[in-house]
């Protein structure tokens, strides 16, 4: 059934099955494209061929922009059984199949509330962590760095000169899990110590998440030993493990601390037919579990800036009862950086930097120092380059990296 509908994200009517919404890219209009899938539609049932497009509804949702929106009836998917995969699935592969015009890219899905609860959503969420961390505003991360001749032990104590300098979270680099250089619960344990060691020296809470990404037979086992071990988050790259990886995890792990989720939009779904953008997997991550969820911070070679917006967007979208994700904005984040990215997206993020605090020319404690004393101007409302006149270490940045996006 073909019904032609211009709506938008927040007039559209609900509507008790999955709306998947595909843009397409190409010459053929977006009311052909309809009208051939209502035809193939057509085919399938009158000779009861099946092809879970038979069942669905199509709309043109926006004909000047090529978006269709197509309703798949809940019946369609048993997620208790078959998880995200069999969902993912049916929504890229069966569809892209059908439609083989032009390019096409699903740009985001609308949930109903039965297929809601399946979804565990974020156990913290974004208030959660600011409750956790006694923060009101933007937080500040580093991504730390590491090689085998770094011992656990000593990359916690190069971690607590950097927190001790202003740094609120802390993550493992994606490439850090259970080696044998630096073991979870070796590496979990010592960082423990070091957090504690900073609030106990300065009253101010902050949290490391240590990276567990692994097989999925793997990943449960390191969550445990992690949490065990004293861990205040846990780190899972969805690019190399999968939802799935993340799925079990929540899904199984009785776990009581925020999961950082790394690699999204890189996790994102291309094949030669067609394409899932990373504002849709970043609304699976956050349905998924994902409490903060790392995308990139404006740059000069970063993504459009309302597409940044979008993946936002779907972090904070109502959806029931599911908590909110808060944004860790990664890549490019230097102290002349940070007024653009609270500008445009707001305080509610972590802004996660790595360069601006190994590589500054004062070392890693000015690197920190000099972002906290930039947070700390934009909060006051001074600015960052009238800061940068009466604080050294701010003022070294700005000389080599700039102001502004990088």
């Amino acid at each position: 059934m073909l019904r032609e509908v211009k709506r938008g994200s927040s007039t559209a009517p609900e509507t008790d099955d999955l709306e998947v919404i595909y843009r397409f890219e190409g010459e053929v209009p977006v009311s052909k494209i309809a009208d051939f899938i209502s035809s193939t539609k057509e085919v399938a049932e009158s000779k009861q061929t099946g092809g879970l497009i038979s069942k669905t509804t199509i709309s043109i949702v926006d004909e000047e922009n090529s978006l269709l929106g197509v309703e798949y009836p809940l019946e369609l998917f048993d997620l208790e059984s078959n998880g995200l995969p069999q969902l993912i699935s049916t929504i890229t592969t069966n569809f892209f199949e059908t439609v083989r015009t032009g390019k096409v890219e699903i740009v985001d899905i609308r949930i109903p509330k039965d297929l809601l609860t399946y979804f565990p959503g974020p156990k913290l969420g974004s208030e959660g962590i600011k409750r956790m961390l006694a923060s009101k505003g933007p937080l500040l991360g580093v991504v730390m760095r590491t090689n085998p001749d770094i011992l656990p032990a000593t990359q916690a104590r190069i971690f607590y000169d950097i927190a001790i300098s202003g740094i609120d979270v802390g993550a493992d680099p994606q490439y850090l899990t259970n080696q044998n250089f630096s073991p979870i619960e070796a590496r979990t344990s010592h960082f423990a110590d070091m957090i504690d060691r900073v609030r106990g020296e300065t009253g101010r809470k902050i949290m490391y998440a240590i990276n567990i990404t692994s097989r999925c037979d793997k990943i449960l086992e390191f969550a445990e030993k992690a949490v065990e071990n004293g861990a205040t988050a846990l780190e899972v790259d969805v690019s190399s493990a999968g939802l799935s990886a993340l799925e079990m995890l929540v899904k199984e792990g009785d776990l009581e601390v925020p999961i950082y989720v790394t690699g999204v939009q890189e996790a994102s779904f291309l094949t030669s037919k067609g394409s899932v953008s990373g504002k849709t997997t970043t609304l699976m991550v956050r349905l998924l579990g994902g409490d903060l969820i790392a995308r990139r911070a404006i740059s000069r070679d970063s993504y459009d800036v309302e597409e940044l917006k979008g993946i936002d967007d779907v972090m904070r979208r109502k959806l029931n009862n599911v908590l909110p994700a808060m944004p860790a904005a990664c890549r490019g984040i230097f102290p002349g950086s940070l007024e653009a990215n609270i500008l445009t997206f707001g305080q509610d993020q972590v802004l996660m930097a790595d360069e601006a605090i190994f590589f500054h020319p004062w070392g890693i404690q000015a690197g920190a120092k000099a972002l906290r004393e930039a947070m700390d101007a934009i909060m006051r409302g001074e600015g960052v380059l009238m800061a940068a006149q009466t604080h050294d270490e701010l003022k070294q940045a700005i000389e080599k990296w700039g102001y502004g996006p990088t």
